[in-house]
């Protein structure tokens, strides 16, 4: 029986392939697979290229988005203050009528006090509006 039985060494040297010569050509099968590796490689390299051009085309757009966002701020806050200003000059329009009239009361008040007959003098010299 022992020897019947082959040893591990002699069951590593039966499993192995025979050694290739170094003038060997490689076979069909192993030029085909290594074609379908470099084109699967190649894709894989293209898809990562197309993902890498995809997020530097986001970046950007999300910068210039940033800015436009920025601006769109600023532009707010010049119309806020836009509208402050038309506010102020409305305002003004009113105490400028009011002090008119204010000046005018008080030119009136002046003539009654100094008689009628100033009123009408008077009354030349402040024209009405």
């Amino acid at each position: 029986m022992a020897s019947e039985s082959k040893t591990t060494d002699e069951m590593k040297h039966d499993a192995s392939p025979p050694p290739r010569s170094s003038s060997a050509k490689p076979s069909v099968h192993s030029r085909a697979s290594s074609k379908r590796s470099s084109s699967s490689r190649s894709s894989v390299m293209e898809a990562a290229a197309k993902a890498r051009a995809t997020a530097e085309a986001a970046l950007t757009k999300a910068s210039y988005a940033k800015r436009q966002l920025e601006m769109k701020k600023e532009r707010a806050k010049l119309d806020l203050q836009k509208a402050a200003l038309e506010a102020d000059l409305e305002a003004l329009a009113y105490e400028r009528e009011a002090e008119a009239a204010r000046v005018e009361a008080e030119v009136l008040e002046a003539a009654v006090a100094m008689g009628n007959d100033d009123v009408q003098s008077l009354r030349s010299v402040v024209s009405p509006k």
